[in-house]
């Protein structure tokens, strides 16, 4: 079984691509299902220009073309959420299968255009976790979306990225979305296709932030290629299941109205 879950269409204000097309393009690849995971950044623009009734309105009518070729699920990748959590509780009141649970943006600054030539970078990423940890806290989510998303951006500006020393608080957001159950992570390959930032080739987590999620008795991971073109729907998501056989994982995660079911990973 192949699955791309995180996918962005023209329902995200950096996306153009239409559901149709989306879906056009993942059975030619050969992608068994999808979840269409636009963005709702809680509490910012972004957020005012996000019309859920039209979604879910799109969502039925090209299931429909597409029932009995491609399964496609009703997503968001939410932000931002440590800080108004509330305001996020009213979001997911409509029927979604699967919610994906980001954060952007620390100490009032989007990640993606800080210059971090101008920053301390460990304190940006001290920012970074104490947010996603109140994120984890909160609960309402599926999966973390690229749980170490600021080293996409700094290791592309040029600088190295030392994580050693967040690896105590790391292992504490992983023990604690592993007590919930029913949660995890998304394995995030927008790095091996160049979905985003150049030079950042990596997977999100890292190997190693993904085998602690295994260690600490995570199961729940679903694969993502974090598309907001549908050029890139599908790419890699084979190599990413074997990528996770590496790391000790046998099995990947779907989602049906927020139920995690777990798919044998076939070598």
């Amino acid at each position: 079984m192949l699955i791309d879950y995180h996918i962005h269409s023209e329902f995200s204000p950096d996306s153009s691509g239409s559901i149709a097309k989306i879906a056009e393009m993942a059975v030619q690849r050969g992608i068994d299902e999808i979840a269409i995971t636009d963005h709702y950044e809680v509490n910012s623009n972004w957020g005012d220009k996000y019309n859920q009734g039209d979604y879910f309105e799109e969502i039925e009518r090209i299931r429909k073309i597409y029932d009995g070729r491609l399964t496609i699920r009703s997503g968001i990748e939410i932000g931002n959420v440590y800080l108004w959590p509330k305001e996020a509780d009213e979001v997911l009141k409509y029927p979604y299968d699967y919610v994906l649970a980001s954060v952007h943006d620390v100490d009032g600054h989007d990640l993606y255009t800080v210059d971090y030539s101008k920053m301390d970078v460990q304190r940006v990423l001290k920012a970074y976790f104490d947010s996603l940890e109140t994120t984890v806290e909160w609960g309402g989510f599926a999966c973390l979306a690229h749980f170490d998303l600021p080293r996409r951006y700094i290791i592309s500006q040029g600088f190295e990225v030392d994580l050693d020393e967040f690896e105590p608080q790391v292992e504490r957001i992983l023990r604690k979305l592993a007590s919930y159950g029913n949660k995890g992570l998304e394995l995030n390959i927008s790095g091996w296709i160049g979905t985003y930032a150049a030079g950042f080739k990596d997977t999100m987590p890292s190997r190693d932030i993904l085998k602690m999620w295994r260690e600490v008795g995570g199961k729940i991971v679903t694969i993502g290629t974090d598309s907001h073109s549908s050029k890139t729907i599908g790419q890699k998501c084979r190599e990413a299941q074997d990528f996770l056989l590496e790391c000790g994982f046998e099995e990947i995660t779907t989602f049906e109205k927020h139920v995690p079911m777990m798919h044998k990973i076939k070598v």
